[in-house]
């Protein structure tokens, strides 16, 4: 998982109280978002194809198929992504199109997986 996810995490997590851990910039994001992928691919069932646009997303009925590590419960269970999700717009909102674009990818499908 990446460095920022894991260092959130040994905090505690994001209160009022705390800062948020996160030193994810215009600098190092290049290098966040490999991190991301790998650890992100590397959650996915084996059932889920990818390709030159990024994973697939058949039509699905509800609990159709195994989930493996994404069907994760717990403390940080899927909040994990969606806080790797949130620090990398955050920067992304300030750079360019196409990394925005990019973003909105991963966005989309996380939003698909927790929908499914």
């Amino acid at each position: 998982r990446p460095d920022v996810l894991s260092k959130w995490i040994h905090v505690g997590r994001l209160t009022k109280k705390k800062a948020m851990p996160t030193t994810l910039n215009a600098d190092n994001l290049a290098a966040f978002k490999r991190s991301y992928a790998t650890w992100y691919d590397s959650l996915q069932p084996g059932w889920r194809e990818k390709d030159e646009n990024g994973w697939q997303r058949p039509k699905l009925r509800r609990k159709q198929r195994e989930w493996g590590f994404l069907d994760v419960r717990g403390v940080n269970g899927f909040l994990s992504i969606v806080a790797c999700l949130y620090w990398w717009g955050v920067v992304a909102a300030e750079l360019d199109q196409g990394e925005f674009d990019e973003w909105e990818q991963a966005v989309m499908d996380a939003s698909w997986v927790l929908q499914k």
